[in-house]
C-alpha cells in the first residue's frame, strides 16, 4: 500500500498553489524570451495541427471519431478546445516584447 499523505490545510494548499503559478509564469517568461532571442514564434496548436496529432498519435477508432467530430470531439468539445488554444496564445502573447508579426 502506498502510504497515506497527510491532507494540507486550506493555507498551505493555496501557498503551493501560488508558488506553482509563480514557477509556471517565470517558465513561460523565460521560454517566450528564449524563443524571442533564437527567431522562434511559440504558438498553440491550430485546427490543422490537432488534426495531425490526432492522425499520428491515435488508434483507427478514434481517429474516425475525431474526423466525424462524433463523441468525445463534438462540436462543442472542438470549440471549447479552440477557446482554451486562444487563450494559450493570449499568454504567450503577454510574454513577448513584440506582438508576432
Amino acid at each position: 500500500h502506498a502510504p497515506r499523505r497527510r491532507q494540507l490545510s486550506r493555507g498551505d494548499a493555496l501557498h503551493r498553489a501560488h508558488a506553482l503559478l509563480a514557477n509556471a509564469r517565470e517558465g513561460t517568461r523565460l521560454l517566450c524570451g528564449a524563443a524571442e532571442v533564437h527567431g522562434v514564434t511559440l504558438a498553440p496548436f491550430s485546427r490543422a495541427d490537432w488534426d495531425e496529432l490526432a492522425h499520428i498519435c491515435c488508434d483507427e477508432a478514434t481517429a474516425v471519431q475525431w474526423a466525424a467530430g462524433a463523441p468525445p470531439f463534438c462540436v462543442e468539445a472542438l470549440e471549447l478546445r479552440a477557446r482554451l488554444d486562444s487563450f494559450t496564445q493570449g499568454v504567450f502573447d503577454s510574454f513577448r516584447s513584440s506582438p508576432p508579426q
